[in-house]
């Protein structure tokens, strides 16, 4: 397949042939997930278009095969399970909080289920293709070009290029944050919150590093501009979490799985290519930051008087004190009568689901993880694909340090596009099984 054919009409691609669809899908997820806001209804929560084309996707799949003859095949690695398994955990905390604790759930509080089955329809989805190794690199490009597509947005944002078209967008993606942007400066890009768009850019920002480094030619340089261009927004995000993030995934790329591609035995030789890295992110920031982004950290750096961390204590403390009350099972989404503004995915999680939902969440995370370094240490001569795999397990690594203190799972686009991700990166899991788990 090549990259060109991704371009063509879509309804071209549904009605060509179903294989020729299926392995097209991924960019269009890649594409919606990363670009497209959320439609809005008044009645129901807003529906994302990956939710649409995923449906979609599914039922055409379905229906290729009844109209062939054929059975419904569909691979199944370790970590399907983990998605039934959360679930359970969903339905324990909702029946022990209402027969023990008498605590009513609600309509809207099964939408988490909602949430959850549509991350497995779009990781099952795309797992399920049957993609070669080369396929790898115009999904790298073409996930790279987004995320780009994505900073031109914050850039146009900052530099209010089209005033009128920017407060209108910004009106519908989220209106609580139109003075944050307008007045404050904080670009939101395609998210609809500062922070995630942070976090978004960060993202694009290791998928970047990881290219440079494993790529190792011309286009690395143009990788190296886009990288620039991917620090500058998480700066102008002004997001002190996202920027965290970034210096934990670069430290993780740079002393950790380099060293071991390149197989270097020396500390030496790692800090001369990370002093470079960390000169060029100075010079960004030092030279195009604005005064806001210096405020904001010097205000971190004095924890007790900083009043959001102080803020931010005092709810963890609240929230706490409620899971105290139910340790094991929490209390489900109890949307109707707690908030779902607690300002941390962990204290959330332990709120919602207990201790035990927090540990099968845990071990969810930590078997992806797992996976993903199975998969790569078993690539033969298959460099992007080698190159997604880095890129998706150090996303994981940065993964719980923003749940300290914002949400990942709880975000309908940011998880939609990791799914997206270890859906590509565990469509070669299978192929690690066969002939005595012979190399890809």
């Amino acid at each position: 397949m090549q990259f060109e054919g991704s371009k063509r009409n879509f309804i071209f691609l549904v009605f060509k042939s179903g294989k020729y669809l299926y392995s097209n899908i991924p960019f269009f997820l890649i594409c919606f997930a990363i670009l497209s806001p959320p439609i809005r209804f008044k009645l129901i929560p807003p529906v994302r278009l990956e939710l649409i084309l995923i449906i979609f996707a599914w039922i055409l799949f379905i229906l290729a095969k009844f109209a062939k003859g054929e059975k419904i095949k569909v691979k199944i690695t370790p970590v399907h399970k983990w998605f039934f398994i959360f679930g359970v955990s969903f339905f324990l905390s909702v029946l022990w909080a209402f027969i023990i604790k008498g605590f009513l759930p609600i309509p809207r509080d099964f939408f988490e289920i909602i949430k959850l089955l549509k991350y497995f329809l779009i990781f099952a989805f795309v797992t399920n293709i049957d993609n070669d190794k080369i396929n790898f690199k115009n999904y790298y490009f073409f996930t790279i070009y987004m995320f780009l597509i994505s900073a031109s947005v914050g850039l146009i944002q900052y530099f209010d290029l089209f005033h009128n078209f920017n407060e209108s967008y910004i009106r519908y993606l989220n209106p609580a944050q139109f003075d944050g942007m307008i007045y404050g400066k904080r670009i939101v890009g395609t998210t609809g919150n500062p922070n995630d768009f942070g976090f978004l850019m960060v993202l694009a920002s290791l998928f970047s590093l990881v290219g440079i480094l494993w790529i190792r030619n011309v286009k690395s340089i143009f990788i190296s501009v886009f990288l620039i261009v991917f620090v500058f927004c998480i700066v102008l995000t002004l997001s002190r979490t996202a920027l965290i993030c970034l210096i934990v995934g670069i430290l993780f790329v740079i002393f950790w799985k380099y060293p071991k591609k390149v197989k270097l035995k020396t500390w030496s030789k790692t800090l001369l290519l990370f002093i470079p890295i960390i000169a060029i992110f100075i010079i960004v920031i030092y030279f195009f930051a604005p005064q806001q982004f210096f405020l904001r950290i010097r205000s971190a750096i004095n924890v007790k008087t900083e009043s959001s961390v102080q803020i931010r204590l005092q709810i963890w403390k609240r929230e706490l004190d409620i899971w105290k009350q139910s340790p094991l099972f929490g209390w489900g989404p109890g949307k109707t009568q707690m908030t779902r503004i607690v300002d941390s995915e962990w204290v959330l999680i332990l709120r919602r689901y207990g201790l035990i939902g927090l540990v099968i969440f845990v071990l969810w995370l930590l078997s992806f993880y797992r996976g993903i370094v199975k998969i790569q240490k078993s690539i033969q001569n298959g460099m992007f694909l080698e190159i997604f795999s880095v890129s998706t397990q150090v996303s994981f690594i940065v993964m719980p340090v923003y749940m300290i203190t914002l949400y990942v799972y709880h975000n309908l686009q940011i998880t939609s596009i990791l799914m997206i991700f270890l859906g590509l990166c565990y469509s070669q899991y299978n192929k690690i099984l066969k002939g005595n788990n012979s190399k890809l």
